[in-house]
């Protein structure tokens, strides 16, 4: 994997971050900074934690107990500003002296993205291990629910299309997924609930994560 990831769209990012924890990588930081600061401050980063290493180099420095750090950035929308992520395994580094970093393992320092949105978690799994995935927090959980309530409530047509519309197209990490999945059914309760008909919306999916902007090159 390259060691400057740089993204143009928001679900790469999350793929790389969410690759790159399950790697080890569960420390980190986070910030923005000006297109036109971009270069200059990676530049730093890369020299201050020797972000450059190669992979040879991060095993043998794992080793020694030493710190390996990495970093993700995606362009905003308005391509003015870049938001970074910088990611560390446990180990001696200087990012621990000179960065405030969290803990995304703990749930008070959980990594999110999105304005917190999406929150970063290890999901259990039924006979297997658990796996890191995005899920929607429960404030913006919350407010899917609410904004379908008002929308069904006051006959907002135009609205309930693309709220619909919107729930069909939300990332599909599998944490997040069946989120989805819950506020369809929601959806069709609150629906029938109040229109006393049937919901406009039967069959609808929410389709898997597609991993083709993943890179798998070792860590």
């Amino acid at each position: 994997m390259d060691n400057d990831h740089v993204f143009s769209d928001t679900k790469s990012a999350m793929i790389s971050i969410r690759h790159l924890v399950s790697k080890g990588y569960v420390f980190y930081t986070s910030g923005t900074c000006k297109q036109r600061d971009f270069r200059k401050l990676s530049l730093k980063f890369t020299d201050r934690y020797d972000v450059t290493r190669t992979p040879r180099q991060r095993s043998y420095a794992a080793e020694k107990g030493h710190a390996n750090v990495l970093m993700v950035w995606l362009t905003s929308q308005d391509a003015n500003t870049m938001m970074f992520w910088l990611l560390a395994t446990k180990g001696d580094n200087l990012i621990y002296e000179m960065e405030d970093m969290k803990d995304t393992r703990l749930k008070s320092e959980r990594l999110s993205v999105l304005n917190g949105e999406y929150i970063l978690l290890k999901e259990p799994r039924r006979g297997d291990i658990p796996r890191w995935t995005w899920k929607m927090s429960e404030e913006y959980y919350n407010q899917w629910k609410g904004n379908i309530c008002l929308a069904i409530r006051h006959r907002k047509e135009m609205t309930i299309k693309q709220l619909h519309f919107s729930l069909m197209r939300i990332y599909g990490f599998s944490a997040a997924r069946k989120q989805g999945f819950a506020l369809l059914r929601f959806f069709n309760n609150e629906w029938e609930r109040s229109r006393k008909e049937p919901f406009p919306f039967k069959g609808s999916y929410i389709g898997y994560l597609t991993l083709t902007n993943k890179k798998r090159n070792n860590q």
